[in-house]
């Protein structure tokens, strides 16, 4: 990448930090940016924000969420906060690629038993996730790990690609 598309990312860090961190509105995020540059970084902005992020499908057996799951916030985890602000701060990831993630994560919690301290010390699900390579599989996981202070304990898995798409099957333990 040459030196202008390195700026123009550095730029993008400082409105995503202004918005994200300090709540600000695009129009104030832009303020902290050179007036020069400014054209460049609303329109970056904006057409990261114009590509929309369909929701993961989920198909589930179990009957649906778990009445424990109407009561908590999960966004308001500290580790959550840590990785969201790392995502979008040091990674460059944009808010809509963020909030599918938490979206993702949040209604696989839904559909398993309770994570906190009150819940089962422990308790197995078999899956199967599907999806293209590097298309969030794993991030799926470790922020589900991270989100919810729960380990994902692979007890055995196989992978398969088959014409570019991903498939593995994992029988996991997950302990609170």
């Amino acid at each position: 990448m040459n030196s202008d598309g390195d700026q123009l990312q550095a730029y993008l860090r400082v409105v995503r930090v202004h918005m994200d961190a300090l709540g600000q509105t695009l129009e104030q995020a832009l303020s902290q940016v050179p007036e020069n540059v400014r054209d460049l970084v609303r329109a970056r902005w904006e057409e990261e924000h114009a590509q929309p992020i369909r929701p993961a499908g989920m198909l589930t057996h179990s009957g649906g969420p778990r009445p424990w799951s109407a009561s908590y916030d999960p966004s308001s985890g500290f580790y959550w906060r840590r990785l969201r602000e790392y995502l979008l701060d040091r990674v460059g990831r944009n808010e809509a690629e963020v909030a599918s993630l938490d979206d993702s994560t949040d209604r696989i919690l839904r559909q398993l038993e309770d994570p906190r301290p009150g819940g089962p010390a422990a308790f197995r699900v078999q899956g199967l996730v599907v999806g293209h390579i590097q298309s969030g599989k794993t991030a799926n996981f470790t922020a589900l790990e991270i989100k919810f202070r729960i380990t994902i304990r692979s007890i055995s898995s196989s992978a398969y690609t088959i014409n570019g798409v991903s498939l593995v099957s994992t029988n996991c333990r997950f302990l609170s």
